[in-house]
């Protein structure tokens, strides 16, 4: 952590905020999973084809939303300002430190993108489905396939989860002061997205489901470790900050 505060000098308040806002990032993406497993628990058909979602009975339009809109926050906006504190770090390290924030911030926009169009349309679809006659439902389920194909296979586990992996191979090949453990953790995030990328492209559905349940599962934890680093080190360095005040 003295290695950390050594290497960065932004004011401890501001790598408490960002530490705390990564923390919190993490909590909102695990929420996420809950709910969307406590909305699907009957039904787990249903995170493989999203599409069986409209097929569900009484399934909660509610539940569903939120779990996007935590997804939003969690896997995506709130990661915004880890990733500027790292660009930070990045800049001493290499000048290819703008390419890898941009692939980061990329990877930020298209994935929130594509939870908030599931989060406003996901209800709407469920009301129309179930008030809609059996043509009716037809032509909603076509839509909403669409809609699915959109995001999930295309700006999800394509697009975004390539630039997420270049963004934390890199990240994690040059973070060589936050401990060994947490850079191969960094490393095995990013093969997990680049698994879940190339499957798609290139068809491999199972290597695309594994390097998605990875990035799922791993991703959380990433950011509530990343954060608890940084909200720690800023606390040592207000302690050390407070002892030599006292020295003089």
């Amino acid at each position: 952590m003295k290695a950390i505060n050594e290497q960065m000098n932004p004011s401890t308040g501001y790598t408490r905020q960002v530490g705390f806002l990564t923390i919190v990032s993490g909590l909102l993406a695990l929420l996420c999973l809950v709910l969307s497993g406590i909305a699907l628990a009957d039904h787990p058909d249903a995170f493989a084809d999203p599409v069986q979602v409209l097929s569900i009975p009484n399934v909660s339009s509610s539940l569903l939303r939120w779990s996007m809109l935590a997804d939003l926050m969690g896997y995506y906006l709130l990661l915004l300002p880890v990733i500027f504190w790292l660009h930070q770090w990045l800049k001493a390290q290499t000048p290819w430190a703008p390419l890898i924030t941009f692939c980061a911030t990329s990877y930020v926009l298209i994935g929130a993108i594509g939870a908030i169009i599931l989060a406003v349309l996901t209800p709407t679809f469920l009301a129309e489905y179930t008030a809609a006659s059996a043509d009716g439902k037809a032509t909603v389920q076509l839509i909403y396939k669409a809609v699915v194909e959109i995001v999930y296979g295309a700006l999800w586990n394509t697009l975004e989860v390539l630039l997420a992996g270049a963004w934390l191979l890199f990240t994690g090949f040059f973070l060589t002061q936050f401990g060994r453990t947490f850079r191969w953790a960094t490393l095995l995030l990013g093969m997990f997205s680049i698994l879940d990328g190339l499957g798609e492209v290139l068809g491999l559905k199972t290597i695309a489901e594994v390097g998605l349940n990875g990035y799922l599962i791993l991703a959380p934890i990433w950011a509530i470790w990343l954060g608890v680093v940084l909200w720690l080190s800023s606390r040592h360095s207000v302690s050390m900050t407070h002892r030599t005040e006292l020295a003089i």
